[in-house]
């Protein structure tokens, strides 16, 4: 397989179709059909996946900066402590939904993995786009 030529290539890449379809699959069938722990964290761990490539496509020089902002949203969202942002969200009618489990914090992982193989696959030849 040849490396991206450019980084929003990355969107384009087995691992990141992959893991989007396993999402949307997990999240709009297997959560209804089968609904247990496994496909919680499957949902956490693809999810992850999925939007720590998606970011790192649009902000590849940030990515330490931007790894570290998706972990501290997600372990917020995952944990108690967001109780009262997700009250106020709820009373403005805007019905989020979450779970509250901190074991789901293990799905972490798949950032720094995801953010470390996305460096890799950034060509040595092309000078990457620059959205600015």
């Amino acid at each position: 397989m040849s490396s991206p030529r450019t980084r929003f290539d990355l969107l384009g890449t087995p691992l990141f179709i992959i893991s989007l379809f396993v999402l949307l699959l997990n999240d709009f069938y297997l959560k209804s059909l089968i609904g247990n722990w496994f496909t919680g964290k499957l949902s956490d761990f693809a999810g992850l996946l999925v939007f720590s490539i998606f970011c790192f496509a649009f902000a590849p020089r940030n990515s330490y900066l931007l790894g570290a902002a998706i972990a501290f949203t997600f372990i917020f969202w995952k944990l108690s402590i967001s109780d009262d942002f997700f009250s106020t969200i709820h009373a403005l009618g805007v019905p989020l939904g979450r779970t509250v489990d901190t074991t789901d914090l293990i799905a972490l992982s798949a950032v720094p993995l995801s953010f470390l193989w996305c460096s890799k696959q950034q060509p040595q030849d092309v000078t990457p786009i620059s959205i600015l």
